[in-house]
Order: structure tokens, then C-alpha cells, then sequence
């Protein structure tokens, strides 16, 4: 649930305070979400 929060706080402050850089920070935590479901499937 914390790494969802995550992402949808990352496209809020891309959208709304347009920070730079968004890009790799969705990555970033695209990667972490899918660590978090391997260890949630594990």
C-alpha cells in the first residue's frame, strides 16, 4: 500500500508542483512496487 502511495505522490508532484525528473522517479518506484509483490508472492 506505501509503495502505491508512492507513485500516485510522484505523478501528483510531477502534475501539480512540476518537478523534474519524472521519469526516472516512476521508475524508481515502478521497481520498488514490483519488489514489494515478489516478497508479497513469495
Amino acid at each position: 500500500m506505501f509503495q502505491l502511495s508512492m507513485v500516485l505522490q510522484v505523478f501528483l508532484g510531477a502534475r501539480i508542483f512540476r518537478e523534474a525528473h519524472f521519469r526516472s522517479r516512476m521508475m524508481a518506484c515502478l521497481v520498488m512496487v514490483m519488489g514489494s509483490l515478489l516478497v508479497l508472492y513469495a
